[in-house]
């Protein structure tokens, strides 16, 4: 008898390439709204955001930490959802991956409060400059030493940063980390404004459909229930996926888009989202 002894590794999947046809809507999206200009020997030149990339290369580690319910099988099998995009003239495949980007971006962008470096750093001055003397040391004596003891633990960070006194602001960006403060308390409802109204202004309303037959109100009720198929779809709203969806029972959607009508829907620092630390 030949025994054969199998090893198991742990293989990353293949990322998804970034001129894969299903990335069209992403680098679409992102080369509008994240691409910018920068300086290089006194001209100004443009530069394409680097946001599908780096979604691309994180896409199915990013599909695996999806919600139970938030897959492409459930997704495909979503008759109601699937008639509206046939409807809006969408790409099947490309709309999926767009639901994910927009998904992640979502999660991790609003629900966390981001600090840039130039941020830090200013808030670091402003502090020291209003609490100055919140910042002298206090003495207590330990094992019969007199040490400074600082108890603010906020405090202890501004010492750090400041401990150089010689270090200008510039080379201050190259050593102050990225911070990731406290997480924001944003409710489910606000998330599924900035999904719905993304996907109402960059899909429904540039589609021929809509432009050939432009709606008497706001949205038609074809598109409200198109945005309850997927916010279904991403956990957003509890109920069952296989359920016929009412025609008439909108008033979810159309309570979101009152609440939320003058919402920021522009999602910021999405540079820091999609940069994963590839070690975890």
């Amino acid at each position: 008898m030949i025994l054969i002894k199998f090893t198991a590794l742990t293989v990353r999947l293949k990322a998804m390439e970034l001129d894969d046809e299903r990335m069209k809507y992403v680098k679409e999206f992102c080369y509008k709204y994240y691409s910018y200009e920068g300086m290089v020997l006194g001209e100004f030149t443009f530069y394409e955001s680097l946001l599908p990339d780096k979604f691309a290369s994180w896409y199915d580690d990013i599909v695996k930490s999806l919600p139970k319910h938030f897959n492409e099988k459930e997704y495909s099998e979503f008759r109601t959802l699937q008639e509206y995009i046939t409807y809006f003239d969408l790409d099947k495949n490309a709309f999926w991956v767009f639901l994910v980007f927009m998904y992640q971006a979502i999660e991790s962008s609003v629900t966390k409060e981001w600090v840039t470096v130039d941020e830090e750093v200013e808030r670091i001055y402003r502090f020291v400059e209003e609490n100055w003397e919140k910042l002298q040391v206090q003495i207590s004596t330990t094992d019969n030493k007199k040490l400074p003891v600082i108890k603010d633990k906020e405090v202890l960070h501004w010492i750090f940063v400041l401990r150089d006194s010689n270090r200008t602001r510039e080379s201050q960006h190259d050593w102050i980390p990225i911070l990731e403060r406290t997480d924001n308390k944003i409710t489910t409802r606000k998330k599924s404004y900035i999904m719905v109204k993304t996907i109402a202004n960059e899909f429904v309303a540039n589609s021929k459909i809509t432009k050939d037959n432009p709606p008497k109100g706001a949205y038609t009720n074809k598109e409200r229930v198109f945005y309850l198929c997927i916010l279904y779809l991403c956990g957003y709203l509890v109920g069952d996926l296989t359920k016929r969806y009412d025609h008439k029972n909108t008033a979810p959607i159309n309570q979101l888009l009152r609440d939320f009508k003058d919402t920021d829907v522009h999602l910021k620092n999405l540079e820091m989202v999609f940069a994963f630390n590839k070690e975890k």
